[in-house]
């Protein structure tokens, strides 16, 4: 999860969200509202968006052509 968590930030442009398990929770048909520790939290900035866009393209290098991951790449 925490993994998860740091790579996600990177792919936001640097801002980090409260990872969710969970979309939301339903009572039959009605919705119920997420509270609590289920609310979402508002993001944070933990790099720089500059940081985040060449960790990106330093991570996407490795799977292109040349790349130590070239087989890890997916289509698209």
């Amino acid at each position: 999860m925490q993994l998860v968590t740091a790579v996600s930030a990177i792919a936001n442009g640097g801002s980090l969200y409260k990872p969710h398990v969970i979309s939301e929770m339903r009572t039959g048909d009605q919705v119920l509202p997420l509270t609590g520790a289920l609310a979402p939290a508002e993001a944070k900035e933990v790099i720089r968006p500059e940081t985040a866009a060449t960790l990106r393209r330093l991570m996407e290098g490795v799977v292109l052509e040349g790349g130590t991951g070239t087989r890890a790449r997916l289509d698209g």
